[in-house]
This record gives structure tokens, sequence and C-alpha cells, in this order.
């Protein structure tokens, strides 16, 4: 097991019982969660918990306000700022099947940033400039609901982004090109 896996488990250690809240509206919107964190938990940490809360909002199920059916697909847009990067999300549902109050659906979602950002994420050395020249994202998964639930029964969610910057020092004349890739598979289930 290596140093890293050793210091993320201790601090995962530290999460355990950690509680919060959430906003929904009546279309299932997530508004707002609130996670609250036990004292001591590493910066690190706490960054990868406020990615987690902005994924659940980001990826909470929208139903439209007028009747929807087995088959039924429709869009949400939405603006989002995570960690200081601003970029839109097209999430695209549809309800692949409804019986006895449990609907299912399939979910595909994009997301895209206006290059020439500038992106100072938390923790960024002073003096360090990073500006972004692509961003694109692509996910899909599935998500369970039981209509008389406010959290989902199941949703496994995969995404997969690409990232393209460059990273500026003061001081240093030249600039380093920063190509990332990041796949992140989300499951969740409601107890």
């Amino acid at each position: 097991m290596g140093i890293f896996t050793i210091c993320l488990k201790s601090q995962l250690q530290k999460l355990v019982g950690f509680k919060g809240s959430a906003i929904v509206d009546p279309q299932g919107k997530t508004k707002k969660i609130n996670f609250v964190l036990p004292e001591g938990v590493d910066a690190n940490l706490k960054l990868l918990m406020q990615q987690m809360s902005n994924s659940i909002e980001q990826l909470s199920l929208q139903i439209p306000q007028q009747a929807v059916g087995v088959g039924s697909q429709w869009r949400v847009t939405s603006n989002i700022n995570a960690v200081g990067m601003n970029f839109q999300q097209i999430t695209t549902y549809k309800l692949i099947n409804l019986e006895k109050g449990i609907a299912i659906f399939n979910i595909a979602v994009e997301q895209i940033a206006p290059p020439s950002q500038n992106w100072k994420p938390p923790g960024l050395p002073a003096g360090v400039t990073l500006s972004l020249k692509s961003y694109q994202g692509k996910g899909q998964g599935e998500m369970t609901v039981a209509l008389n639930k406010l959290m989902p029964v199941t949703s496994k969610m995969s995404l997969i982004t690409n990232m393209q910057m460059t990273q500026k020092q003061v001081g240093i004349v030249a600039e380093t090109a920063i190509n990332q890739k990041i796949s992140m598979d989300m499951n969740l289930e409601s107890k």
C-alpha cells in the first residue's frame, strides 16, 4: 500500500459520522447541500468533499413540471462554478421504467467550459496562475427513484473529463502545458 493510500485512508476515517443537509425544490433540483465536517479534516479532503457536494447538486434529478411518461426525454442546462471554474452542463434524462411508484432514468451529461478562463483552485501556490485552454466532460448513468422519497434509491454515474491548461509562475517566462484526464465513477445507495 502506498503512502498516499495510507494518508487518504486515515483522512477518510475522520469522516465517519459526518452530517449534512439538503434543500430540494418540488421538481427535484437540489438547491443547496451543506456538509458538516468534523474538526481536524485535512484541507485537501475538505476540497474533495466540496467537489462531491457540487457533483451531488449537479447530478440531482430534475423532473419537468408537465407530466411525463415512460420513454419521455428532457434536457436541463445549468451554469456551474466548481472549485472556481465555470462551465455549462447539459443533462439529458430519459424515463425508461415506471412501476409501483419506482422510476428508473437513464442520464447523459455533457460539460463544456469556455476557454481562456484564469483558474485559481484552492491550494494553488502564490504567484502561480492557471489558464484553461479547453475542458470537456461526458458522462452517463442510471438512477432509480422512489417517487415518495427525497433521495434516489440508487444512482450510478461515470464521468470522464479532459482538460488542457497552461501554468504561469511569477518570475518565469516559459509556460507549462498541462493535460489532464479524469475518470470518475460514483455509486450512491440510500438506506
